[in-house]
This record gives C-alpha cells, structure tokens and sequence, in this order.
C-alpha cells in the first residue's frame, strides 16, 4: 500500500491511499493450477491405462501358462490313429538291453528304433566288428626334407572311385601327405605323418570306410608307393596296421554281414551301431514303447498344470480386510475363472473307465496335482493300454483304407457310419453321415470336417478307391480334450485372451488419443492464461507509472 499526504490550501492535510501491489502474486503457479484442473480428465485416462497394461501383461503371462499346458496335452493326446508318429508319445519306441555275461550292454552296442516300429524281442550276438583297413609305408628322418621322387599312383577303396596322386622331386612326405588328403572325397583314404619318435617319420593310410580294402596302381615307370615303403617288390603292403572287415552279428540264430557298423536293414525301423564283439555273449535286445518318455510328458502335463493354477492362486488371493490382493491383477477376471473351470473340469472327469488316481495323480489341499511315481510306473508297466486311453485321442475304423490326420475339436467320444462314394475314375466324390453331406469337405483324398459341426477340426484320409461305408470310432482323451480347450484360451491368432488383449490394446490406443486432445486443449488454455496475465501485468504497469506521477506531483505541491 502506498500513502500520499498533500494539501490543498497550505495548512490541511489530506491522505489518500493506492494499492500499488494488486499484481503481487505468483502467476506461474495460478497457470499451473488452472491446467492441471483441465489436465485432470487426461491423468485419470494414464491411470486406467497403467491399469489395462498391467492387465495385458497379466493376459500375456496366462496366455503363456495355458500355452505350456496346451503343448504338454499335445504331447500326451495322440495315439496310432494320428499320422505324424513322430510327434506321439506313445507311438515312440526304444530298446532295453541285456547281457548275458553281465557286463553293460552299451559297451558292445547301441541300438535307436523308429517311431511306430513293431515291439519285440531279439537275441543278438556280435561275432565281430567292422574295422577300416590302415597300412603304413617306410620310415625318413625328416617329413619336410625333398624326397626326390618322381611319378603318379592312383588310390581307391575297392568297389569305389580313385584319384591320382602326381609326385615331384621337390615334395616331402609331408606334402605327399597332403597331395593325397586332397584327393580323399574321391578315394576315400586320408593320409597322416606320424612322428615315430624323435627322428623317424612315417606315413599311415586309413580307408574312411570300414571292410574295404585300399587299392593302389602305379601311373608311372617310378613305383612311388614302393619308393614310400607302401609296397614290397611282389605289390602286397609292406605293413598291415589293420584288416579291412566286415561286421558279423547273429540275429535270432541268422548269421548276416555286413562291411558298416552301423546296420539299419536287418529289422525295419531298428539301427544297430557296433562298439565290440560280444566274444559269444549274447545281448537280448526288447524293442518296446519308450516307458521313459510317455512318464516325462505326464510329470511335465503335472508341472505345467501347476504353475497355472500357481498364477490362478496368486490372482484370487485377498488382503486381511477381504478385499482383492494387490498381487491379484485377474481378481474375479472371467477369462481366468472361465479357465480355471474348465480345467477342474477336465481334471475331475474320467475316461475310458480311468482317472487321474489310477495313475498316481491326485490334487492337494492347494488344488495342485502331486504325482505318485510308484504308482505311475506301475500303470506304465502293467497298464499302458489304460493310460494311453485316458489321455489319448483313438480311433478305430472298419476300413484300413480310412486314416485320420487331424483330431475333431468337439470333447467326447463318438460313433459314427461314413458313407463314400468313388466316381468311374475311382476319385472319391461325396462323403456323409446319415444321408448329410454337409458334415464334410472332399479335398482330393481328403475328408474335412465342415466348421460348427462336432467333426470340426478333424481331417481323415481315404486310400481306396470302391464306394464303401465305413464305421468310425472316436474316443477323445482327457489330454485330446484338454488341448482344444486351451486352444479356446491360448490361441495367439483367435484364442479368448488375445482377442482380449487385443481389445485392451484398442482401447489403450483410444485413451492415448484423448489423452493428446485434452493436453492439447489445456496447453491453449495455457496460453491464454499467460496472455491474460501478460495484459494484466502490463496494465499493472501503466497504473504504477500513473502512481508514480501522481505521488510526485502530490509531494511537489506539498512542499509548495
């Protein structure tokens, strides 16, 4: 406040009082607050989002979770009905090996079987191994010096191609060596110096091939490899490291040869790779279902089951005062119990006349599955058949003509008559059940399920070519089931939770959009804020000139 004293006839005072200070205030924090009021609707749309990207996440790790559980039914839900053998558990076969002489039987052998081979035992005896043929030629002092020869020779394993090797007066055992290793694709025999001992050096010649002879001719009037020590005067090898042999094995009493240790075509699907003789101990080799790798893909169906419902206890866990966690993100989420329950369900329900008991799996107190490995092995071992039905899809048909490629998507199992029909050129033409031939699409050889229909999702095969009815069988596991069910949920294109995700994401974007609007509208409204206050000040100015004035000309005429 500014006071002026003047007076108006030389004896009487008269004060007046300005208010010199009407703009001593902090504009910028006027500004600010006046924004942040128009800014609020924007920082209520970042904590909705906040809250729809944590929720994504919180998809994007379930989607995970429901994935893994889907890939472990996968593993368990086919059976021989289903065509890539490969990809089945239960098609997946191995061999146990015994000896009767009681040493470990993967010293003299091992043995890996195809996919869908014929279970069976063998009796196996290895009478001998196939071994390379090696020689060696004379010795020098040093493998770099000039062996001041001259000529050609050709190399080659019997039955096979040869290369010629061209020596010259400058070349070293060393570089001999050498000459013939680049020639080794085609000769099938490398070449190595081996350094005897401190000042003798020789050659050694392998065959790449097992129960080959090496075979060498002289190009030229020099016999190089006589000169080499290679051969003696008559042409026989001068020193025989190793005979070249075949591998000899008996097989249930059938005496077979042959010039490789490994030998694939003496059981169909069966290699045997040969380590030694067996010196007339005999090997029982039982070609079987691999009891290891079905027991693997049930303890990881268990382990991935858990870290679901590991996620889902985490997501319906609430505070002391009853409220949801601040851990549980999907809390009373649809998808989430929609999930859960549809697990508990496929968990709870038997098949085939089994259930998850029978093969020592059962839920704790926590909802999670705890398996009993004795009980496992004891269903594998006497009740295979038992498990693959539970968990399995099957199919059986009255036909071999008729395969199956592709599993329904419907749970359930089902029996139904196909009938075809194969044209004059013996294509097939029409397939149908009861007369609809709406159920299915003829692609070539191939049936399709129409979409909508419970033959969704599955593909047969026919092979024939005769108009026939055929009766199908389906039976659809509990891990058949389970895989479809989570393909619902999991589905990276079209599942429930990417659609979800996706909408999220739509809606962040739009929030992102509007977000940007009402910033835009409050930096304006800023502006003219400042504007308003720019005017204010200036007009503030004006006055204090004006003041100032006024308390100068009041002081003059005071002092008059």
């Amino acid at each position: 406040m500014v006071s002026v004293t003047y007076s108006t006839d030389g004896t009487t005072m008269q004060t007046y009082t300005y208010s010199a200070s009407s703009l001593d205030m902090d504009t910028d924090a006027l500004i600010d607050a006046a924004v942040y009021a128009k800014m609020q609707p924007a920082y209520n749309l970042q904590t909705k989002i906040t809250t729809a990207e944590t929720k994504i996440t919180s998809y994007t790790e379930m989607q995970s979770l429901l994935t893994d559980l889907q890939d472990a039914g996968d593993a368990l839900r086919n059976s021989s009905a289903i065509s890539d053998v490969d990809s089945n558990v239960f098609l997946a076969r191995t061999a146990y090996l015994t000896s009767s002489d009681g040493v470990d039987a993967g010293n003299y052998l091992d043995v890996t079987v195809d996919a869908d081979t014929e279970t069976g035992n063998y009796s196996l005896i290895i009478d001998q191994v196939a071994e390379a043929h090696k020689i060696s030629g004379g010795s020098v002092s040093d493998a770099s010096a000039d062996m001041g020869y001259t000529g050609a020779f050709t190399l080659g394993l019997e039955g096979g191609d040869s290369a010629t090797v061209n020596v010259t007066s400058d070349m070293s055992l060393n570089e001999i060596a050498a000459a013939i290793n680049a020639g080794a694709d085609t000769s099938g025999i490398k070449a190595s110096v081996v350094q005897v001992d401190s000042s003798t050096y020789t050659m050694v010649l392998t065959a790449q091939d097992t129960g080959k002879e090496i075979e060498t001719t002289s190009t030229s009037d020099t016999d190089i490899m006589n000169s080499l020590g290679f051969t003696d005067s008559s042409g026989d090898f001068s020193n025989v490291l190793n005979e070249a042999q075949d591998a000899i094995i008996e097989v249930d009493g059938l005496t077979i040869t042959r010039d490789s240790n490994e030998i694939d075509d003496v059981l169909d699907g069966v290699t045997f790779n040969l380590y030694a003789a067996t010196a007339g101990a005999t090997i029982n080799v039982e070609v079987a279902e691999n009891i290891s790798d079905i027991k693997t893909a049930i303890s990881d169906f268990v382990d991935a089951y858990n870290a679901f419902r590991e996620f889902v206890a985490t997501n319906q866990a609430t505070s002391t005062d009853g409220s949801a966690s601040s851990d549980a993100v999907l809390f009373g989420d649809y998808y989430l119990r929609s999930a859960n329950s549809t697990m508990s369900s496929l968990l709870s329900t038997g098949h085939g006349g089994y259930s998850l008991r029978d093969f020592g799996i059962t839920l704790n107190s926590s909802n999670e599955l705890e398996l009993d490995e004795d009980t496992l092995n004891e269903a594998l071992l006497n009740n295979l058949d038992g498990v693959q039905s539970f968990f399995a899809f099957e199919m059986t048909s009255s036909s071999d003509d008729l395969g199956i490629i592709a599993s329904p998507l419907a749970s359930g199992d089902t029996t139904f008559t196909l009938d075809l029909t194969v044209d004059s050129n013996g294509d097939l033409s029409t397939a149908s059940v009861g007369g609809d031939s709406s159920l299915f699409t003829v692609k070539g050889s191939r049936i399709v399920g129409a979409e909508g229909t419970i033959y969704e999702g599955m593909t047969l095969v026919y092979t024939g070519d005769t108009t026939q009815s055929i009766t199908v069988t389906l039976s659809q596991g509990m891990a058949d089931q389970l895989y479809h069910q989570m393909d619902n949920y999991a589905d990276s294109s079209d599942g429930s939770l990417a659609d979800a995700i996706s909408t999220l994401d739509d809606q962040i974007d739009s929030w992102g959009d509007d977000i940007d609007n009402i910033t835009t509208r409050a930096e304006k409204y800023r502006t003219t804020l400042e504007a308003k206050y720019t005017a204010m000040q200036t007009a503030y100015e004006t006055a204090q000139i004006l003041l100032d004035q006024l308390e100068a000309n009041a002081n003059a005429a005071n002092n008059d």
